[in-house]
């Protein structure tokens, strides 16, 4: 079986939102210069068929309206894999990976991510 990586941007429509996610500033350093954030508790799902998943995204320094670090519990299927917290830091850091799924069943996966307000 041929490895086969498959990047899905904050902007596809492959990603379903919940909660109040929105648009932050372009920037040259994030993916597509794009990133998406939430002040308070939302969650995204992706749909997936594969054998692994990964979920890279942003930090951002404590200059913004909400300092407390960034909590997200991520789970394929209903089983909570990991929650990941971020450290707190006075500069904004890019392509910091959150979760790694490790080796799955290659097959079709729910992944679900929910932001917890810490």
């Amino acid at each position: 079986m041929s490895n086969i990586s498959i990047t899905y941007d904050d902007t596809s429509d492959q990603i379903k939102y919940a909660g109040y996610w929105y648009l932050l500033q372009q920037d040259p350093h994030a993916y597509n210069q794009t990133y998406t954030g939430v002040n308070e508790q939302a969650s995204f799902a992706l749909s997936f068929f594969g054998s692994q998943v990964s979920v890279y995204g942003a930090l951002r320094n404590e200059n913004y309206s909400v300092s407390v670090a960034t909590l997200s519990v991520y789970s394929i299927g209903n089983n909570v894999v990991v929650t990941y917290t971020g450290p707190m830091s006075n500069t904004p850091d890019f392509h910091v990976l959150f979760f790694n799924s490790g080796d799955l069943d290659a097959n079709e996966h729910l992944l679900v991510m929910t932001d917890e307000e810490e």
